[in-house]
């Protein structure tokens, strides 16, 4: 059985303040977006563009494009 997930109050701030922070660096930035992904405390370049993906419409290079 799938549950949905429910963010909570902090969670859901900490989210927002990633997609900003990710948002401003792929626009003003020359960084990769491996690099930008490491910037911001992720993991792997894979798991940032999935969050990213997830929480918004478009992936970063797509962001990246427009």
């Amino acid at each position: 059985m799938c549950e949905r997930r429910s963010w909570s109050r902090d969670e859901h701030i900490i989210i927002e303040q990633l997609l900003m922070r990710s948002r401003h660096a792929l626009k003003l930035s020359n960084k990769s977006i491996k690099e930008i992904s490491f910037d911001l405390g992720f993991s792997s370049p894979d798991y940032f563009s999935y969050f990213f993906k997830t929480h918004t419409t478009t992936t970063p290079s797509g962001l990246r494009k427009n």
